[in-house]
């Protein structure tokens, strides 16, 4: 999409703050086979990762009102759904704020589908979910597949090594007490250039820390949900 912005140029992202903290990732899991399969326990947050509104995030309201450092504030679950919005089959619902000279994007609060993961979005007719009520109805398998997902993330960190602490404090949790799952954010800034430049600012979740190679990362799992329609 950035090929028909042709009077912008992107300067790569910088970090500016960043919060919350990582544990190293576990990689005993990649070890699981279908014949030596692991138990995935099932975490129920209490708050979702990442669901913090841009325009209440502690962190961006400085970075903005102290420090000036952005025209446009947004995190990347908004900004992944405008960049995919040419693409998308389902609805998506986001909000755009203005307050004074700088806007905030973020998704709806309330029940949004940007809170789920989609199933078969961009699959062929014959291999899409069925739009029922079933255990293999869209609905039902995009909220298996979320809560899959926020699960696999906290079974693959390794509890027994030392986390790494980020630079502050995560704005999402409120007590020390709180079910969430316990991962970073990194705030990265991106300039364009051209007659109109800005700068934007996104709020970009971590989820994980690969020793190995001395990086974050972030995870997910890929869902096979039916093995003769989906020919895995």
């Amino acid at each position: 999409m950035l090929d028909k912005a042709k009077d912008m140029d992107f300067v790569n992202g910088v970090e500016v703050a960043s919060a919350g903290c990582l544990y190293t990732y576990n990689d005993a899991f990649e070890k699981c086979r279908t014949n030596k399969p692991a138990k995935l326990p099932i975490f129920d947050a209490e708050v979702t990762t990442g669901s913090l509104q841009t325009d209440s995030d502690p962190i961006i309201q400085r970075l903005a009102q102290e420090e000036d450092i952005a025209d446009v504030f947004c995190t990347d679950v908004a900004l992944s759904a405008l960049m995919c919005a040419p693409k998308a089959n389902f609805s998506w619902d986001l909000q755009i704020q203005k307050f004074g000279d700088y806007l905030f994007i973020d998704k709806r609060q309330e029940q949004n589908i940007l809170d789920q993961l989609t199933i078969s979005e961009t699959a062929q007719a014959d291999y899409q979910s069925t739009d029922d009520d079933t255990v293999s109805g869209t609905k039902q398998l995009m909220k298996e597949a979320s809560s899959v997902n926020k699960s696999f993330v906290v079974a693959v960190q390794n509890k027994d090594k030392p986390t790494i602490k980020l630079k502050e404090n995560d704005p999402h949790v409120e007590n020390p007490n709180q079910i969430i799952a316990r991962v970073g954010y990194v705030y990265r800034l991106w300039k364009t250039k051209g007659r109109s430049p800005k700068r934007i600012l996104v709020r970009c979740a971590v989820h994980s820390y690969n020793a190995a190679t001395n990086e974050h990362m972030n995870l997910y799992a890929l869902h096979e949900w039916n093995a003769s329609r989906q020919l895995w």
